[in-house]
């Protein structure tokens, strides 16, 4: 083309931002998470799961104390707009809340996902 679109990029740019917002939960859910396994394959498997547990629990936490600022943050832009393609900036900045709601409900089904396997493992150990 003889001329540049210049919004493509701020679309993109808000897209990419959404797309990790919305991949963060389905990540912690399915364990793909950075995380460093120094000691993991020496745990049982009832440790595994207390350790899921704690890792979870301080997910859920770090979430639920962050969402309410994560909530201001996104009202800051109800008076702002995109340079280019002139959307609220509420609606990008919202990405954090997504973030940190999503976090907070998948720590939470894996805290309640590693006291499940605490138990069953607690269980089949005493069977034996």
């Amino acid at each position: 083309m003889p001329f540049s679109i210049a919004w493509t990029e701020e679309l993109s740019r808000y897209l990419f931002i959404y797309m990790v917002a919305l991949s963060v939960g389905v990540v912690l859910r399915q364990h793909r998470n950075i995380s460093v396994e120094l000691f993991h394959h020496q745990l049982g498997l009832r440790m595994r799961a207390a350790f899921q547990v704690l890792i979870c629990l301080l997910i859920a936490v770090f979430a639920f104390l962050v969402l309410p600022y994560a909530w201001q943050y996104a009202q800051n832009g109800t008076w702002q707009t995109s340079p280019t393609l002139r959307v609220p900036m509420l609606y990008i900045f919202f990405s954090t809340v997504i973030t940190f709601a999503l976090l907070l409900v998948y720590s939470v089904l894996g805290c309640v996902e590693g006291l499940i396997a605490m138990c069953r493992s607690s269980a089949s150990l005493q069977e034996s």
